[in-house]
C-alpha cells in the first residue's frame, strides 16, 4: 500500500539490572533503648552496549511501628547517575536509624493484690526498601522488599 507510513514502534527501555542489599550500619544500646542503623548498598548493571546518561536513582528505607505495624518512610534519597556501556556502578544510601525501647515490667496494686504486668515494646524497626531507576520520569528498573510498595500506599 503506497502512501501509508508505519507508526514508529515505541523504544524499548534500556536493559539495566538493579540489585539492593540492606546492611546493618551499627547498633547502639543505652539502657532499655536500642538504636539500630541500616544502609542500602545499590548496584546498577548496564547491559546495553551504549552509555546511559542522566538516569535518576531514587530509594526509600521503610520502617514499621512495633505496636501497630504501620509502615512509613524512614529515610529517602536520590541521585543522578551515568552508566558506562556494559558497566557497573555501586552506590550507598545514607543511614536510616530505628529506635526501639523495651517495655519492661510494671508492678500494680498493693499487698496481696500486687502483680507484675508486662509492658509492650515501643518504637520503630526496619521493614524494607524500595529502589527505582528512572529515565525521563519513567521507571526502567526497580527492586524492593516483597510487597512493601503496596503497604506504603
Amino acid at each position: 500500500m503506497a502512501g501509508f507510513a508505519k507508526p514508529a514502534a515505541p523504544a524499548a527501555p534500556p536493559d539495566v539490572r538493579i540489585t539492593v542489599k540492606a546492611v546493618t550500619a551499627g547498633t547502639d544500646h543505652k539502657g532499655k533503648t536500642t538504636v539500630s542503623s541500616r544502609r542500602l548498598q545499590i548496584q546498577l548493571e548496564n547491559r546495553e552496549h551504549r552509555d546511559l546518561k542522566g538516569l535518576q536513582l531514587e530509594w526509600k528505607i521503610v520502617g514499621e511501628d512495633i505496636q501497630n505495624h504501620r509502615k512509613s518512610i524512614t529515610a529517602k534519597g536520590n541521585r543522578t547517575v551515568n552508566l558506562d556501556a556494559d558497566g557497573n556502578l555501586d552506590i550507598e544510601s545514607d543511614v536510616a536509624r530505628f529506635s526501639k525501647t523495651e517495655g519492661g515490667v510494671k508492678t500494680i496494686g498493693r499487698g496481696k493484690n500486687r502483680r507484675r504486668v508486662g509492658q509492650p515494646d515501643t518504637g520503630h524497626r526496619y521493614a524494607g526498601y524500595v529502589a527505582e531507576l528512572k529515565q525521563g520520569g519513567k521507571v526502567i528498573a526497580e527492586a524492593s522488599t516483597n510487597g512493601i510498595q503496596k503497604q506504603l500506599k
